[in-house]
C-alpha cells in the first residue's frame, strides 16, 4: 500500500524522488537532491525489517529538515516473504556483527555479512515504484525530467549486485525506452 504523508504539487519543471532508508547515506543523497532541484519527494519502503519503526521515523525527519515537498511509505510485504524464503537477517533473526577494522580491511567476512542482509532484488523493486511515481509525476504536472536519488554508495557496490554501476547504467536505459511520458533518470551521487 502506498501512504502519502504530505504532497504538495511540483512547481518547477524538474523533481527528484529520493529514496530514503533513514540512515546518512539517505540524508547525503537528499542534501545533493537538493543541489539539483527544490522539488523533493522522498520515497520509504517497509518490508518487514526488524528496525522499520525507526527506518520510517528517521526517513520521515530527513525529508521534513530538506524541506522535501512529498513523503511517502509504500508496505513491500511481498519482499518480507522473498527475504523469509532467502533467510535474509533483516528480516528473519540478528544481523551478524562486524567489527570497524573488519569493514576497513574488507576481510573476507564483510561479503559473508552483506549477502546475510541482502533482500532480494529490493533496489530494484524500488526502482520500479519510483519511476512509476516519477512518470507519474511528469504526466499530470508537466515535469520534463525527475531524478531517482539513492544513497548507495560506493562502498556497498563489492558485496550487493544491485549497487553496481552497470546494474544502474541498465536501468537508465530501461528507463530511457520505458517511460512514455517525461524523462525519469536514477541518479547515483555517492
Amino acid at each position: 500500500m502506498f501512504r502519502l504523508k504530505w504532497f504538495e504539487e511540483p512547481r518547477e519543471k524538474e523533481a527528484a524522488i529520493v529514496l530514503l532508508g533513514g540512515g546518512m547515506d539517505s540524508l547525503l543523497a537528499g542534501f545533493l537532491a537538493r543541489r539539483r532541484t527544490k522539488q523533493l519527494y522522498g520515497l520509504h519502503a517497509t518490508y518487514g525489517q526488524k528496525s522499520a519503526p525507526v527506518e520510517r521515523w528517521a526517513s520521515e525527519r530527513i525529508a521534513r529538515s530538506l524541506e522535501f515537498s512529498g513523503f511517502a511509505t509504500i508496505d513491500l510485504t511481498i519482499l518480507q516473504y522473498f527475504s523469509e524464503l532467502a533467510s535474509t537477517a533483516l528480516v528473519t533473526g540478528e544481523v551478524p556483527h562486524i567489527s570497524w577494522p573488519e569493514v576497513e580491511t574488507r576481510q573476507p567476512r564483510v561479503a559473508e555479512v552483506s549477502l546475510a542482509i541482502y533482500v532480494p532484488f529490493r533496489q530494484g523493486t524500488l526502482f520500479a515504484l519510483a519511476a512509476a511515481w516519477g512518470e507519474a509525476l511528469c504526466r499530470r504536472y508537466g515535469l520534463d525530467r525527475v531524478w531517482i536519488y539513492v544513497g548507495g554508495n560506493a562502498d556497498d557496490v563489492p558485496y550487493f549486485p544491485d549497487e553496481r554501476p552497470e546494474f544502474i547504467r541498465y536501468w537508465n536505459e530501461a528507463l530511457r525506452v520505458g517511460i512514455a511520458f517525461g524523462s525519469v533518470r536514477i541518479a547515483t551521487p555517492l
